[in-house]
């Protein structure tokens, strides 16, 4: 796929390709800088404990950022540089600053104790969204799992790539962005139906993973698109 490739997602960015320039592990946090493949610097920060001031540990330069396994209750402020967040099983609850406005890659992956995704309206150079639910936040919260309920409103025309994995969305797929070109529905048991497509006239691929004996139904309209439609089984 075109755009997947030109992602700059977790398994793509600490490669061979990373140059780490500082590193630093102690009680509190693990967190590594370094040169990424298109030259950036990347912050990738992993168990932070409740206390740590993590938005202190991300330079202004900093245009990719990875934060795994972050206790607290609060997404931290990060500077408007970040081209790329990828959150994965955090305890963040609360985002009560806006995301950065240059971000053009967002990850929201696996295990974050968030009910809602922020507002992203004024992400306008937004291309990428991935929405992907692997695991519960047993660690943090084995009461508490991580749904999200619905997609956010208003999400920013600029998104021309969606993927929504393992995720308890219930969504018509009435209102997507009108630049989409891939969209990808990976085992999403709440999605059943692939509804009429044909608004989104830039669409190119439409990818959809599912269980085996329960496929969605897809509206003829979107069959008769020129798109490339790609079925997976789980």
């Amino acid at each position: 796929m075109k755009l997947y490739s030109k992602r700059l997602d977790f398994d793509n960015f600490f490669t061979k390709n990373m140059k780490i320039i500082k590193e630093i592990c102690n009680e509190e946090y693990y967190i590594q800088y370094g040169i990424n493949i298109r030259k950036q610097l990347g912050v990738d920060l992993r168990r932070a404990k409740k206390d740590v001031d993590i938005a202190s540990l991300i330079p202004k330069e900093a245009k990719c950022v990875f934060l795994t396994r972050c206790k607290g209750d609060t997404m931290p402020e990060l500077p408007d540089t970040v081209e790329v967040l990828f959150l994965k099983q955090n305890s963040f609850t609360k985002f009560p600053f806006p995301l950065p406005k240059n971000l053009k890659e967002l990850y929201f992956n696996g295990g974050n104790s968030i009910n809602k995704i922020p507002d992203l309206s004024h992400l306008k150079f937004l291309w990428s969204l991935d929405i992907n639910l692997e695991t519960d936040l047993s660690e943090f919260n084995p009461k508490k799992k991580w749904y999200i309920k619905k997609l956010p409103d208003n999400l920013p025309d600029s998104i021309k790539l969606l993927t929504i994995n393992r995720s308890d969305i219930k969504s018509s797929l009435k209102s997507l962005p009108s630049n989409l070109q891939e969209l990808g529905i990976s085992a999403c048991k709440n999605i059943t139906k692939i509804p009429d497509l044909s608004y989104l006239k830039h669409l190119k691929f439409l990818n959809l993973t599912y269980d085996r004996t329960d496929p969605p139904t897809i509206h003829k309209k979107t069959l008769d698109m020129k798109i490339k439609i790609g079925r997976w089984f789980t």
